[in-house]
């Protein structure tokens, strides 16, 4: 059967591929690790985009629609690094049990940008990811 194959190749054409090299960002809650890929940041002008995820090394927040521990959030961040604000691209949050709670998926054209707050561990992730050595986004 070859239509194995093909899907493979279709799946493998069209993902976008990154050499994962995940940061640590340091949090105020030893509970929590917060880490960007760092092989993920692409740059459209001012407009730095990435991969981030949070997980809980003991999970005590509940998503209240499925009733489920969450372990883990991963998120593809966009941030504005001349204003100073941050975006959601894509979202999945996935149990203490690794079954997926939620993704959440939006266009760029419609993406809410907002204030990314002084002092705030944002501020730092910005930082880092608009001072990175950024390659040009994909086409």
């Amino acid at each position: 059967m070859r239509i194995l194959p093909l899907v493979t190749l279709l799946l493998l054409t069209t993902a976008p591929v990154y050499s994962q090299e995940w940061t640590q960002l340091p949090t105020s809650n030893p509970n929590v690790r917060f880490v960007i890929d760092l092989g993920s940041i692409e740059r459209e002008g001012d407009l730095a985009l990435f991969r981030e995820r949070l997980s809980y090394d003991k999970p005590d927040i509940l998503d209240e629609t499925s009733g489920m521990l969450i372990r883990e959030k991963l998120v593809h961040r966009a941030m504005n690094c001349n204003n100073k604000t941050q975006g959601m691209l894509s979202g999945s949050m996935r149990s203490d049990s690794g079954i997926l709670i939620e993704r959440v998926t939006v266009d760029q054209m419609h993406m809410v940008m907002t204030p990314i707050p002084a002092g705030s561990l944002a501020e730092k992730e910005l930082e880092l990811v608009c001072n990175y050595a950024q390659k040009p986004a994909s086409p």
